[in-house]
């Protein structure tokens, strides 16, 4: 089966050549050790490869991918309305309803525990779905804001980008940046730069 896209897509898993005049290159802005050192991964960024690993035939199905904000948006957008863009059915709605599932109960997600060392942060549910991170209840550090309602789900990563999708008041948002921040700090900035999108719908 082959899925074609409802208009030209600009997302891709790996660096063309052919959009190389439009790359934006990530630049460090926090430098701390964490899980993912950030100038290993700007400086890799800049040359086009992970330890010689990554280049332009390179795919990466857990991150690397090259996108812009409006493409960004409409892949989450397209979550939003239940798995369809433009008249076209890309997932079903069952399984949008199933991603939106949380699958670790009140597990805690062990990727965080250097944040409660290095941070201070208290220990929080996981709160993941199938491919998602979800919202949840309580008050801990979250990508969608404080302010999001339980069952908004979407995703983040490596310290610069973020989407996710509010069921409830049925907005849909999408952030890239090429400003590298350690993660924790990362999911700090998504949580304000969220709450002030949830704070002003009325």
């Amino acid at each position: 089966m082959s899925i074609t896209p409802a208009t030209p897509s600009e997302f891709e898993y790996e660096l063309k050549s052919r959009s190389k005049a439009r790359w934006v290159l990530v630049v460090v802005v926090i430098i701390l050790l964490a899980i993912f050192v950030p100038p290993f991964i700007s400086l890799n960024r800049l040359k086009g490869r992970l330890g010689g690993t990554i280049g332009e035939d390179t795919e990466i199905p857990a991150g690397g991918y090259v996108t812009t904000a409006p493409d960004f948006h409409r892949f989450a957008d397209m979550l939003r309305r239940g798995g369809e863009r433009d008249g076209v059915r890309i997932l079903s709605p069952a399984t949008i309803e199933a991603v939106q599932v949380n699958q670790t109960a009140e597990e805690p997600n062990t990727i965080w525990a250097y944040a409660e060392v290095m941070r201070g942060w208290p220990s929080f549910p996981a709160n993941l779905g199938l491919g998602f991170f979800l919202r949840g209840e309580g008050t801990f550090p979250t990508p969608f804001g404080l302010l999001a309602s339980p069952t908004t789900f979407g995703g983040f990563g490596a310290g610069s980008t973020a989407f996710w999708i509010d069921p409830v008041t049925d907005v849909t948002y999408a952030f890239l940046s090429s400003g590298l921040m350690e993660d924790s700090y990362s999911v700090e900035r998504h949580m304000r730069l969220a709450d002030l999108v949830h704070a002003a719908l009325i």
